[in-house]
């Protein structure tokens, strides 16, 4: 009975450490199992975190292709107005000389010289627009057409403009003109 008694008694510590050894491993798992799980809300935290920032990125991606998109039609309606620009006419008085002609009656302001058309159109219905002003007001306030210029040529004028009165002070000559050919028309009443 003794040597029963000294071995069950060496089971029972056996047993005792065993014990002991299971429920320190079993904290040891409960503390990693502790940590796993906070080590996969971190995760999942962060896999959150991550899908927002990818949602972010999308939604940046898709701003800029459509600010892209906004820029390229931007620049084409640029060419556009850029081409438009181009073919326009655009006509120049360029060294026209303006002379009070006053050697014989009527009175006459000569003007002479060149009008250009530097633009990329032809110029049509064109005309200079004259005003002259004399001490008694404004001597001359009309027209002189001289039909049109075709892109980037020159043409040679020398008229005259009669008018009344005292001597000139003061002129202007502005050229006028369109872009388009336009005519005119009608119907009398019967």
């Amino acid at each position: 009975m003794v040597y029963y008694t000294a071995v069950v008694g060496d089971k029972d510590y056996q047993i005792s450490n065993l014990e002991a050894e299971v429920a320190r491993l079993n904290a040891e798992v409960e503390t990693l199992n502790a940590t796993i799980e906070a080590l996969n809300d971190e995760v999942a935290q962060k896999n959150n975190l991550l899908a927002q920032k990818n949602d972010e990125i999308i939604s940046l991606n898709s701003q800029i292709a459509s600010l892209n998109s906004q820029i390229a039609d931007l620049n084409s309606q640029i060419d556009e107005l850029t081409n438009q620009i181009a073919s326009k006419p655009m006509i120049v008085v360029d060294g026209l000389t303006v002379e009070d002609d006053r050697t014989s009656s009527p009175y006459a302001l000569h003007i002479y010289g060149r009008v250009n058309n530097t633009g990329g159109g032809t110029a049509y219905n064109a005309f200079l627009y004259i005003i002259a002003i004399n001490a008694e007001g404004v001597a001359i306030d009309t027209h002189y057409y001289f039909g049109g210029i075709t892109a980037k040529m020159s043409l040679g004028l020398d008229f005259r403009v009669n008018y009344t009165g005292s001597p000139i002070e003061s002129w202007s000559i502005t050229p006028l003109y369109t872009d388009k050919l336009s005519s005119f028309g009608g119907t009398f009443p019967p």
